[in-house]
């Protein structure tokens, strides 16, 4: 089964088709009954026909562009002239397709190069002729023959591609040699027989190129532009010699022979800039010469800002003099000089007052006068005016925490020590005052908090914890800390209640009485027990009964009237 459904398939199967054009055998024998004649002959042209294959897949390549698929053999093709073309038995549908493509792909390209030479044109139209042969041969079904007029027009292409790239080449020889001609048309005047040599050989090299003799044509330009170049070389240096004759002239004063000889110059070459330069400077050489004489006196008189307009004016007239330009240099350097040793003596002023930042601002800007000349004097002030700003703001800053240590304002004297510390960490005064105040200041901090304990202890009639909070504070009161009037009036009032004070309590005899926090006083009916000036808490037990709880104020100078404590409330 699987062979017989294989078999179609096989059937099916594309094959190569391969034209030729074999001649009919005239021996007399019937197609239907081919004899052996007719079999040797067609034996004799398949033979042939795969001899023919086998020297056009190893013909050389033409040079044209191909489009042959890369993974096909290699297909090649020889030049074809119209002398002698190669004789092929066929040729396949693929090598004709390949052919033609080609010759419309390279003839796309060179018509958008061609231009209206004469040459061009007639190659182009060629080479039309030649695609248009191939067309009409291939509608024909001769394909061997339309292979080979293909065949030319791609050899054509190519050769009409080298003639382009020769014109391109001539195109730009030709545009050297006229921006040369041009730019040195001076030359007519002083080298004329030159000039008119390279003239010649330009209008012969235009020529050759319009009629398509290219090698040559760029043979003519390059030979005009060598003529060129040998006059302007004889011509340079006449200029040269009259320029170095001219420049001598101006640095000795001779205006009249200095205008002469650049004057020479510029009748031959309107262009030459430097000679146009030192005309300008020759006709103005008096003026120039007596602005630097006036400059010169007054920079010997101190007149700096006169003499630097005097340089500058020489210099707006000449602004190659050399007297003009080192006249200003010099007068400049003064200037900054002076402005400089000012700034500087500015600035030993405001240090000398303790204007340590101004002072400062004046040498940042001596530095930036002449930064290469005085910029090491400049960074030595800035670091001795910074070395004395610390030393002073030292000794400020220690002498106001004495300041608020004697007036215990130890807060504000720890603060300037620190102040002190962070300019200098290891500064002897401050570290010591640092030592002293905070041994003053803990002992005057446990001070005032036990100061403002009592305060709120004897505001709350707890007069016995107040005066305990008295004691401790006069234990760590400093020695040169003073009694406030709030502490001397706390003195007075806990003085006034530190005596007991005799209270008649009363009960049942039933009742367990007790003070809370205190001693516990038991049953009884009436008793006398005594209290320190302060508030207290009585309470009161029985069994089976509701406790009770009564509060007592005991103060100095108040009389109590008995206090009566007793349960009489059964629990539920």
């Amino acid at each position: 089964m699987d062979q017989e459904q294989d078999q179609p398939k096989r059937k099916s199967k594309k094959r190569r088709i391969i034209h030729w054009y074999p001649h009919p055998d005239k021996s007399g024998e019937s197609e239907g009954a081919p004899g052996s004649r007719t079999w040797l002959w067609i034996s004799l042209c398949m033979v042939g026909g795969l001899l023919g294959l086998a020297a056009l897949l190893l013909w050389p390549e033409s040079g044209g562009n191909s489009t042959a698929d890369p993974k096909a053999p290699a297909e090649t093709e020889t030049p074809v002239s119209a002398a002698h073309e190669p004789v092929l038995e066929f040729v396949t549908d693929s090598q004709l397709a390949r052919a033609e493509a080609a010759v419309r792909e390279g003839l796309d390209q060179i018509r958008r190069q061609t231009d209206e030479s004469p040459l061009l044109l007639e190659n182009l139209i060629a080479i039309e002729d030649l695609e248009k042969k191939g067309k009409t041969l291939k509608a024909q079904s001769k394909l061997t023959e339309s292979f080979t007029q293909f065949l030319n027009a791609s050899n054509r292409i190519e050769t009409f591609r080298g003639m382009l790239a020769e014109k391109t080449r001539v195109e730009q020889a030709e545009n050297r040699f006229s921006e040369a001609y041009q730019n040195l048309a001076y030359l007519q005047r002083a080298e004329p027989q030159d000039y008119q040599t390279a003239a010649r050989h330009g209008v012969a090299g235009r020529n050759l190129a319009r009629d398509g003799s290219y090698a040559p044509a760029a043979q003519e330009f390059e030979a005009g532009l060598e003529a060129l170049r040998g006059a302007q070389q004889k011509v340079d240096r006449i200029l040269d010699a009259k320029e170095l004759a001219g420049t001598r002239a101006l640095a000795e004063g001779d205006k009249d022979l200095a205008l002469q000889r650049f004057q020479e110059i510029l009748d031959i070459n309107p262009n030459h800039a430097s000679a146009k330069i030192k005309l300008q400077r020759a006709q103005t050489i008096d003026r120039v010469h007596q602005l630097v004489t006036s400059g010169e006196a007054k920079e010997t008189q101190g007149q700096l800002e006169g003499a630097l307009q005097d340089y500058q004016a020489a210099l707006e007239l000449d602004s190659r003099s050399v007297k003009a330009q080192q006249g200003k240099h010099r007068v400049l350097g003064a200037i900054r000089d002076k402005k400089f040793q000012g700034l500087m003596a500015e600035a030993a002023t405001l240090e000398a007052r303790h204007q340590y930042d101004a002072a400062i601002v004046k040498l940042q800007e001596a530095g930036k006068v002449n930064p290469l000349s005085h910029g090491q004097e400049v960074k030595a002030a800035l670091e001795r005016t910074e070395k004395n700003k610390r030393k002073h703001l030292i000794l400020v800053g220690l002498q106001a925490a004495r300041e608020h240590e004697q007036r215990h304002e130890w807060d504000q004297a720890l603060e300037k020590y620190g102040w002190v510390l962070d300019f200098e960490p290891n500064n002897k005064q401050a570290l010591e005052g640092v030592e002293y105040v905070g041994k003053i200041s803990r002992g005057s901090a446990k001070y005032n908090y036990l100061i403002r304990e009592a305060l709120d202890f004897a505001e709350q009639g707890q007069f016995q914890k107040a005066i305990k909070s008295y004691e401790e504070a006069m234990a760590n009161k400093p020695s040169n800390v003073p009694k406030s009037s709030k502490v001397l009036e706390l003195e007075k009032t806990l003085n006034a209640q530190a005596q007991a004070i005799e209270v008649v309590l009363k009960s049942d005899n039933r009742t367990n009485v007790r003070i809370k926090g205190g001693a516990i006083l038991g049953r009884f009916r009436e008793k006398k027990q005594n209290f320190f000036p302060g508030n207290y808490e009585l309470i009161g037990m029985r069994n089976r009964y509701d406790p009770v709880r009564v509060f007592i104020e005991v103060r100095r100078g108040i009389t109590l009237e008995p206090v009566e404590v007793e349960c009489t409330v059964k629990s539920k």
